[in-house]
């Protein structure tokens, strides 16, 4: 299934994860056009949300385009180069400053500035 998104120059996008690849469409789903972000990444789901994209895969590996998928940046959820013990499993966007990060761990980690850093969320009970 595809996420839908809108650009600024109110154009449609369609992103999502088949057969282990990114995608998007451009057309309604009609054509799809595959996006490779980085060698061995493994994507489990994409978010869309205005000119944000989020992907998220296999031991907590992260991606993020600020321009609809034009350029991407690697973000490390820990900052250094320890990796989350679980795959991305969800990725919930507030608004464009504010988004968590779940693993299939069960960790939440969340940034309120954009993706330049995260914190550990305390587990609910």
């Amino acid at each position: 299934m595809g996420v839908l998104t809108r650009t600024y120059a109110s154009t449609l996008r369609l992103w999502r994860v088949r057969s282990g690849k990114i995608e998007s469409s451009d057309d309604s789903g009609k054509v799809w056009q595959s996006r490779t972000l980085a060698k061995e990444f493994q994507p489990m789901n994409v978010v869309a949300a205005g000119q944000q994209v989020w992907v998220g895969g296999k031991a907590g590996a992260l991606f993020l385009s600020r321009d609809n998928g034009q350029t991407w940046t690697k973000i490390s959820l820990t900052g250094d180069d320890i990796i989350p013990l679980g795959d991305v499993t969800e990725i919930k966007i507030a608004n464009p400053l504010f988004v968590d990060v779940i693993l299939s761990s069960g960790d939440d980690w969340q940034t309120n500035d954009g993706g330049k850093s995260f914190r550990l969320l305390p587990r609910k009970p």
